[in-house]
């Protein structure tokens, strides 16, 4: 995701090991039927992991969820409070109560990796380390644990992002490719395995660039993709452009704000994939390119996410 950072320090010169394991906390609190499955996409977003466990209902009540989601920082109640209120089109006031703990010193993430299951996208069959199954024929291959960064192929946006890159990656070829806010890698190795283009990915946030070295080195794409920590489109990114293919699966609001400096970073007749967004936001967010000299070319739309793919006009 987008933040502060645009130095690459110490600590991001090699991403020999696996990332450390960070210290994690959970949000959690109770929904009604209509909500809950808005908030758990919203949550998705920004959390290591979520999860939905149906509560007994009243002779009072109507049926309800207990949705519980991990975090590798402490999350701010307001900030979560203001994404889950989006996320419904409701007032901040009516969101439930939450509750933010920090978690025991258990190994959660190998937890969530044993509980993490394969998933198939268009070509790209995704999986964990402890997968030892069969994939289906003909697939692309990724091997992605649930880690530290956003990012396994589970949630609706980085399905939709994959998508996007599947069908655009048999249209022309490409050159330049770069997955920006980059999480956990998933979309870098995508355009890795589908495309003969070098790959850029980076991020604010050390882990997320790590958990990238890591994954593409697991999948054998160390030398086809460049992993780097920058401050959204900042000099250590634009030094590599301009790309002409270029992913952003973050949320609409930053991307709203970058539009104009994509539009500087995209060559024309570049393709640019935007995932992260809700399907009620995407007029606000297309508008934002229009101005930027965009133009839209096709939507998918996977439960409550969009993934608007664009190009650079000529």
């Amino acid at each position: 995701m987008i933040g502060e950072g645009d130095s690459v320090p110490d600590v991001c010169a090699s991403g020999a090991g696996r990332p450390s394991e960070p210290k994690l906390w959970v949000i959690k609190f109770v929904a009604g039927d209509a909500q809950a499955p808005l908030f758990e996409g919203a949550l998705g977003l920004i959390a290591q992991s979520v999860a939905r466990f149906k509560q007994e209902p009243t002779p009072s009540q109507a049926r309800s969820w207990r949705i519980e989601a991990i975090c590798d920082y402490a999350p701010v109640a307001y900030e979560i409070e203001g994404l889950l209120a989006d996320a419904a089109g409701i007032a901040m006031a009516d969101i439930p109560k939450i509750a933010i703990e920090q978690l025991e010193d258990v190994d959660w993430l190998a937890l969530n990796r044993h509980q993490f299951p394969p998933v198939k996208t268009s070509r790209f069959f995704v999986h964990g380390t402890q997968f030892d199954g069969r994939p289906p024929p003909g697939a692309t291959v990724l091997c992605i644990d649930a880690g530290p960064a956003f990012g396994s192929g589970t949630h609706e946006s980085t399905r939709g992002a994959l998508m996007a890159i599947d069908r655009c990656a048999e249209e022309r070829g490409h050159n330049r490719a770069l997955d920006l806010g980059c999480g956990s890698g998933i979309l870098a190795l995508a355009f890795a395995a589908s495309t003969g283009a070098a790959v850029f990915a980076s991020d604010c946030d050390v882990a997320a660039v790590e958990n990238t070295r890591f994954n593409a080195s697991t999948n054998g794409f160390s030398a086809r993709i460049e992993a780097l920590i920058a401050d959204g489109l900042s000099t250590p990114v634009r030094a590599f452009g301009p790309f002409d293919l270029v992913a952003a699966n973050i949320l609409a609001e930053p991307l709203i704000t970058m539009a104009m400096d994509l539009g500087e970073v995209v060559e024309p007749g570049g393709t640019l994939i935007l995932s992260g967004l809700l399907a009620r936001q995407e007029q606000d967010v297309l508008a934002s390119f229009y101005e930027a000299r965009f133009l839209h070319r096709f939507t998918f739309v996977l439960g409550i996410w969009s993934t608007l793919v664009m190009k650079r006009e000529i």
